[in-house]
């Protein structure tokens, strides 16, 4: 038998994470305007327990891409946010694709800082509308969406209080 293998961070469960299953709840499409009247789609999970008219903690989930698209399927990370009770809305910016040819193209050049303003556009939406709470939001990505992750933070710095950018590049001259 001998002694038990020593656990370590990289072999050890994480105890407390949210069990494998079916996931705790189906998403509904969100769509919002810009501040520029251009209309942006998305989809938001609410937690398990989070009921209308009462604002959750909310992390904004931006895609890769840019030209990805948000959709409603399994995504174990959801699983996983959703779990711990906060809701997680999944907005299409302008340079998704799966919106046509136009919306696709909108964030090229200059558009890159719509695109920025299009997630606390969305952000406020969401809590406009009483689904977040205002004091508990937070944003995520990966890759181009960790790009926007930092972005957001910088240019909306009061509007978030928590940013994870994973593998955001941050600096497009050399990206």
């Amino acid at each position: 038998d001998g002694p038990a293998p020593t656990r370590t961070p990289w072999s050890a469960r994480d105890e407390d994470a949210v069990p494998p299953g079916r996931p705790p709840v189906s998403p509904a499409p969100l769509r919002c305007r810009a501040r520029d009247g251009l209309l942006l789609g998305g989809w938001y999970y609410r937690a398990p327990g989070n009921t209308a008219g009462r604002p959750a903690p909310c992390v904004l989930h931006l895609h890769g891409g840019p030209e990805e698209q948000e959709r409603p399927v399994f995504n174990p990370l959801y699983h996983e946010i959703l779990g711990r009770g906060l809701d997680v809305y999944a907005p299409d910016v302008r340079g998704s694709s799966g919106w046509g040819r136009s919306f696709v193209d909108a964030d090229l050049g200059v558009g890159r800082f719509s695109a920025i303003d299009d997630i606390a556009d969305c952000a406020a939406h969401a809590v406009e509308l009483g689904y977040a709470d205002p004091l508990r939001l937070g944003v995520m990505g990966r890759s181009y969406g960790g790009y926007l992750t930092m972005a957001a933070l910088v240019w909306h710095p009061d509007l978030f209080r928590a940013g994870v950018a994973v593998c955001g590049m941050s600096d497009f001259d050399t990206f």
